[in-house]
């Protein structure tokens, strides 16, 4: 149980009532739901604790993550050696190109372990600069078709995600494919 001043924390409490007496500097959390999947099993340490925002880092070379208690439906105390957990009211996102996280407002699909797509054309020219954008940041970019994107990730490829927080899928007439890549940064460190 997380211990606050006045005693622990009931699984499940809402922050409406702030995150200050909820939370405390230095104990670990989980953020759910975070897109890609995998990452919420991410821990985070709490750095700063105020009515309004939380502040967090995964680790001290990252820049901080501030969550405002308005995108937090609940937060779930801890159990044990368990961390707690914030639930967001929208999901934590993951945006390529940036190489940071960012809040943004849709829940993803339950069943989507990839979260939020959208449709484009392989060939449109804003696609074409996005690629190109992404080789410019260390990426390398290729399409693959659905049926062999975990085959793909498990060779350490990941999900490019736009701006906008959805990954890019596209269309022709024997399948689907979804936008890959990998940071040049990623391998070199394997």
């Amino acid at each position: 149980m997380l211990e606050t001043k006045n005693g622990a924390v009931s699984p499940g409490c809402s922050p409406a009532a702030g995150l200050s007496p909820q939370l405390a500097p230095g104990e670990k959390v989980l953020i759910h739901p975070s897109i890609p999947r995998p990452m919420q099993h991410r821990e985070y340490h709490v750095q700063q604790v105020d009515k309004d925002r939380i502040v967090l880092r995964h680790d001290p070379a990252d820049p901080p993550l501030s969550i405002i208690s308005t995108s937090i439906a609940q937060i779930q105390s801890a159990r044990g050696q368990k961390p707690a957990t914030l639930v967001l009211k929208g999901r934590l996102q993951w945006i390529t190109a940036a190489r940071q996280w960012t809040i943004l407002p849709e829940e993803p699909p339950a069943d989507s372990e990839h979260g939020l797509h959208k449709l484009a054309s392989a060939s449109d020219p804003r696609v074409v600069e996005f690629i190109e954008e992404l080789r410019q940041k260390g990426y390398s970019a290729w399409w693959v078709r659905v049926d062999r994107v975990g085959e793909f990730l498990g060779e350490g490829s990941e999900v490019i995600y736009d701006s906008d927080g959805r990954y890019l899928r596209t269309r022709d007439q024997r399948s689907e494919w979804v936008l890959l890549g990998r940071s040049s940064d990623l391998a070199a460190n394997e």
